[in-house]
């Protein structure tokens, strides 16, 4: 019989100590990612990041070219997935560890910041109810106040 918890958490365990192992600037990446809690393209991606300010390993702000090389690494050690039709996203056992890293760290809100601005939830016109695309993004949303510890905000996302 095969145990599929023991599996699963061998395999969190696993990404974890390679994503811990990560230069600083990659694990923004998974960060990132690990925000928007969706696939994203490549370009739409690159453009969230360079909202950061975020630099690379050699402290030059990322490129398309390297931090497309990059991504394509991470989709080979596993942090990153991608289904054949569509883009790259956090792996799913990694996404709240990454998470609670960029708040334990500081990166949250800067990460927050850069995808509010960049892959913004449309609203309806009297600005009451926000106007949800998929059911990821309202669970973006949703997880953003629970790491942000404001219940209110929570409340507020009208479904």
């Amino acid at each position: 019989m095969i145990n599929l918890d023991n599996d699963t958490t061998k395999l969190q365990t696993k990404l974890a100590h390679i994503y811990f192992e990560l230069h600083p600037s990659l694990q923004k990446i998974i960060q990132l990612f690990s925000v928007i809690y969706a696939p994203i393209d490549k370009n739409s991606f690159g453009s969230c990041i360079s909202k950061t300010g975020a630099l690379d390993e050699n402290n030059k702000l990322w490129v398309t070219k390297t931090l497309s090389s990059q991504i394509d690494k991470l989709l080979k050690a596993g942090l990153l997935v991608q289904s054949s039709r569509s883009s790259p996203e956090c792996h799913p056992l990694l996404t709240e560890i990454a998470t609670r890293h960029a708040v334990q760290t500081g990166q949250f809100e800067i990460l927050v910041t850069a995808v509010e601005e960049k892959l913004p939830i449309r609203t309806h016109w009297n600005r009451d109810s926000r106007i949800f695309y998929s059911l990821r993004q309202c669970i973006r949303e949703i997880r953003i106040g629970i790491y942000r510890q404001d219940l209110s905000f929570i409340v507020r996302i009208q479904v």
